[in-house]
């Protein structure tokens, strides 16, 4: 299984479409995924462009799955549209944590990636709690049991920031 991030292009003057990551098992599952969170963000863009028969779309991509774009079809009118380049780009499936109870941590899995630091993947309000390890480099977590950790992203080391100053 490769994963995926996807980093939309521009609808109009705008970026209205967060980047998000995947993992790709089966196109057709694949694309509808990206369609599912593409879509509510692309309708409002095209309903205030005039276009809001565009939002009844589909992700199409290359065949190296490098690039991808938005494609809309009338076949009745012969017309169709494409909009919404995207970007693909294969990402490493590097664990973010090694605790010894986070083995079933997918990257498919919703994760903040803000919680203790030793695992991301927490109930929303659930708390953890951090303490020394039996190791110099590992960390004991209440929920999530000893490990050690794996760099965080920026975006991710923010949120964690956000949530230790609160």
């Amino acid at each position: 299984m490769t994963t995926y991030r996807i980093e939309f292009g521009k609808v109009g003057d705008t970026s209205p479409v967060p980047p998000i990551t995947l993992p790709f098992d089966e196109i057709n599952e694949f694309c509808r995924a990206v369609e599912g969170h593409a879509i509510p963000h692309l309708r409002p863009v095209l309903t205030e462009m005039g276009r809001p028969e565009l939002a009844d779309c589909l992700f199409h991509m290359n065949g190296d799955r490098s690039m991808g774009q938005f494609l809309w079809l009338n076949l009745a009118e012969e017309k169709g549209a494409q909009f919404c380049p995207a970007r693909l780009t294969a990402v490493a499936n590097t664990a973010y944590c090694t605790g010894d109870r986070c083995t079933d941590c997918t990257p498919a899995d919703e994760c903040c990636e803000a919680t203790c630091g030793c695992c991301p993947r927490v109930d929303e309000h659930d708390h953890c709690r951090l303490a020394p390890g039996a190791e110099d480099d590992s960390q004991y977590c209440d929920q999530h049991g000893e490990g050690s950790l794996n760099g965080r992203s920026p975006e991710a080391e923010l949120r964690y920031q956000l949530l230790r100053d609160a």
